[in-house]
Formats: structure tokens, C-alpha cells, sequence
């Protein structure tokens, strides 16, 4: 078991369903593997403006969880995740 997946049994086991991800992320397979389905964008603010929908339209039933690339990832995504904070959408990013 490497770190991935165990990354991927705990968020299973906290009942995640979809894996928002930007592509070639190891834990993108550790989670299908577990039935947890990834849900792919070839860009950062996408997949975060995607999961802040899907938590919006579920209520945030489920924790909702997104996968962002590394260094360049984080900044990419910046703009979309300060608007989901400052809306209250709870992300695990």
C-alpha cells in the first residue's frame, strides 16, 4: 500500500463518491479502483468551479473532494477556491 492509496480508502470510507481531478494524479486510480469516480478537467479553475457546483447542487451531502497538480495547480486554482470559501462551499482541496 503506498500513500495514495491509502488516501483513497479513507476518503471511500468518508463516503465520497466523485474525485474531481486535474489528469495524471496517482491517487485518480487509487480512488477508481475503490469505486470512487474521477471526474477529470485540463484546467484548475474548472475542476474546482465543477466540484463548487456539484457541492451546491447536493447540498453538500457528501464531502467533496479535488485533486490540483502541484506548485503551478495551487495558483490556478486560487481565484476559484477563494470564491467558493468566501460563499461558504465546504472543498477538500
Amino acid at each position: 500500500m503506498n500513500g495514495a492509496d491509502a488516501i483513497a480508502r479513507i476518503l471511500q470510507l468518508e463516503g465520497v463518491e466523485y474525485l474531481f481531478s486535474y489528469p495524471n494524479h496517482p491517487l485518480i486510480d487509487a480512488a477508481a479502483q475503490l469505486g470512487i469516480r474521477p471526474i477529470i478537467a485540463r484546467g484548475e479553475k474548472t475542476i474546482i468551479n465543477m466540484a463548487d457546483g456539484y457541492t451546491r447542487a447536493t447540498n453538500a451531502q457528501r464531502p467533496t473532494v479535488v485533486v490540483v497538480q502541484a506548485g503551478p495547480g495551487i495558483e490556478n486554482a486560487f481565484g476559484a477556491l477563494a470564491q467558493a470559501f468566501a460563499d461558504g462551499i465546504p472543498l477538500l482541496v
